[in-house]
Formats: C-alpha cells, sequence, structure tokens
C-alpha cells in the first residue's frame, strides 16, 4: 500500500490569523514531492525543507474538520509561501519536477498571508 498526502490552502486576508481554507487539493501520489516537503518517503535523493512541524494552532474550520475526520496520518505540517518556493526550486533542479507544486505555488501567490497545510497516510 502507498503514502497519500491530504492537502490544503489556506488564506488569512486581513493579517489577523484567522485562516480560511481555499482549497482541498488532490494531488498525484508523487514521492519526490512528498519528500522535499516533509522528508516523508525520502530516499535520499532530495533535501528536505523541513522536518513534519505539526498542524498549526490555528488551523481554518475547514481543514480542522477533515483532520478530525481523517482515520490513520502522521507527518502533519504546514508550509508558508517561502519554504513552498524553496520547495519548488529544489523539485525543478531534478529530472521529475511537480506539476502540482507549480500549480499551488501559482495560487498562492495571488493569496493573502497563505500556507500549504497537509498530511499523510499509510
Amino acid at each position: 500500500m502507498g503514502c497519500d498526502i491530504h492537502a490544503y490552502i489556506e488564506y488569512d486576508d486581513y493579517g489577523d490569523f484567522k485562516y480560511d481554507m481555499w482549497a482541498k487539493l488532490h494531488l498525484m501520489r508523487h514521492y519526490l514531492l512528498f519528500s522535499v516537503l516533509a522528508d516523508v518517503r525520502n530516499g535520499g535523493e532530495i533535501e528536505a525543507v523541513s522536518q513534519p512541524k505539526g498542524l498549526p494552532g490555528n488551523l481554518s474550520w475547514g481543514v480542522k474538520d477533515e483532520y478530525d475526520n481523517r482515520g490513520d496520518g502522521h507527518s502533519e505540517s504546514f508550509l508558508h509561501i517561502g519554504e513552498v518556493e524553496e520547495a519548488l526550486d529544489r523539485i525543478r533542479k531534478t529530472e521529475w519536477g511537480s506539476d502540482d507544486l507549480e500549480i499551488i505555488y501559482k495560487i498562492m501567490k495571488e493569496l493573502k498571508n497563505p500556507r500549504l497545510v497537509f498530511w499523510f497516510d499509510s
């Protein structure tokens, strides 16, 4: 059985640290992407931008509800736009790339105070 990611984009329009869920993302299984985001399923091909940080304390209601009803999960984390940009730079240097991360980054650039929140199963 493989490992999948459950990912969400959140934003904070007013800078008051009250985040809203912008989107639930449906990402392909891509272990190099998982490796660069949080060192999950990393065979040493790429350096992760961060070890899993846990979920932020001010999780949006929509993402919190998804997480509370997740079943099994592990390696919960979140990345701000600068970290997503760094992950994208690292993955672009490989032969694989990631269209999913390219799109996520473009979306996040259009939002105020965005972050990518995610966890993995299996």
